[in-house]
């Protein structure tokens, strides 16, 4: 168990790192939000911004499956994504590092694919393909293990390129790299 040095306090590990509560006004039992029905005229989505949902019950309420990151709502044409929390090293559980950049206000998002080099089809296509097919892309943030996913809000998608990470049986592969900016 790491300690701050500062206030002598215990370290709650989060996507971006290790956090302390004082010195990074980190609050590990953030309360769970209930879905707010709140719309906004040029959003599709029912959420508020930047509050923090679980994501079992946006899943449930928009019509998606339950596994995957990059989800195509048809009815609304949308685009849904859910990037979930990991302890700074892939694991069995999520292989997939993703991250954000405080610097440049990207999120890093690797493709969908948990297994060998990933293909450019399926959800990684669409996100690819998001401003040419017209879909919004929305998404949705899990800062730390176990929490509720921020909802960000619709973003900005750029293509990235590929890199090198380890697949679920820790065999390096390519993945596919999306930057996402909240607009």
């Amino acid at each position: 168990m790491d300690f701050c040095t500062i206030h002598n306090s215990k370290l709650f590990q989060t996507s971006d790192g290790l956090k302390c509560r004082t010195c990074d006004n980190y609050d590990p039992k953030k309360e769970k939000s209930s879905i707010v029905q709140k719309t906004y005229p040029n959003e599709p989505i029912l959420y508020v911004k930047n509050e923090y949902y679980i994501q079992k019950e946006v899943r449930k309420s928009l019509g998606l499956g339950t596994m995957r990151g990059i989800n195509l709502q048809k009815q609304q044409n949308i685009i849904v994504v859910f990037s979930n929390a990991h302890a700074l090293k892939p694991n069995q559980n999520n292989v997939y590092i993703d991250k954000y950049d405080s610097e440049t206000g990207y999120y890093h998002y690797t493709g969908e694919g948990l297994e060998g080099d990933q293909s450019m089809n399926g959800g990684n296509l669409a996100l690819k393909n998001a401003k040419e097919t017209n879909k919004q892309v929305h998404l949705f943030w899990q800062h730390t293990l176990g929490s509720d996913h921020q909802y960000v809000g619709e973003v900005d998608v750029k293509y990235d390129g590929t890199k090198n990470q380890h697949d679920k049986n820790n065999n390096l592969r390519k993945v596919y790299v999306f930057l996402l900016k909240p607009i």
